[in-house]
């Protein structure tokens, strides 16, 4: 295997619940000068949902405006110098393309820890149901391999903070 250049753009992308958020705060801890993005907080802030399913209880993102306007504040804080690394947090890895993303961490979380999660958030059974399949299919990480070179693709798995805080640095300090 090659040597990896040092990331600039990294997207942490998983099945909710997976521990995205929390792998980014740990990545910005770990390295200097980390500008983190969370998918879900830019879409309501560039307010970019389309529609409700009340029955998940959760909105319909409009994708194509989104990855345009990602792919915008992506490039210029590239252009900017102003961060090292920009984390992107995400449950849609193929919200950015190929050319700009240097790194991709699909999270994974055993069914049974994932399942607990989610029921802690009360979300709507059919809800929990369709992201606990996800999860037992690699969907994510099935999309991130689909959008990315495969050696742009890192899978961890998220069963303890500590565990997964040492997978990072391995990963990422070099």
């Amino acid at each position: 295997m090659g040597v990896r250049k040092k990331p600039r753009v990294v997207l942490v992308c998983g099945t909710p619940g997976t521990g995205k958020s929390v792998a980014s705060k740990l990545i910005k801890s770990i390295l200097k000068n980390v500008t983190c993005m969370s998918v879900s907080r830019k879409v309501f802030e560039w307010d970019l949902t389309i529609a409700y399913d009340f029955e998940r209880d959760t909105h319909i993102i409009d994708f194509e405006k989104l990855s345009e306007k990602l792919r915008e504040e992506v490039e210029k804080l590239l252009r900017s110098g102003d961060s090292k690394v920009i984390v992107i947090e995400t449950s849609y890895p193929c919200v950015l393309p190929d050319e700009i993303v240097d790194l991709v961490i699909v999270l994974k979380c055993p069914v049974n820890v994932l399942l607990e999660r989610l029921e802690r958030r009360e979300w709507p059974k059919i809800k929990i149901e369709e992201n606990i399949e996800s999860e037992h299919l690699n969907v994510v990480l099935e999309e991130a391999l689909t959008c990315f070179k495969p050696e742009k693709v890192i899978c961890l798995e998220s069963l303890s903070v500590e565990d997964l805080k040492r997978d990072l640095i391995q990963l990422l300090v070099r």
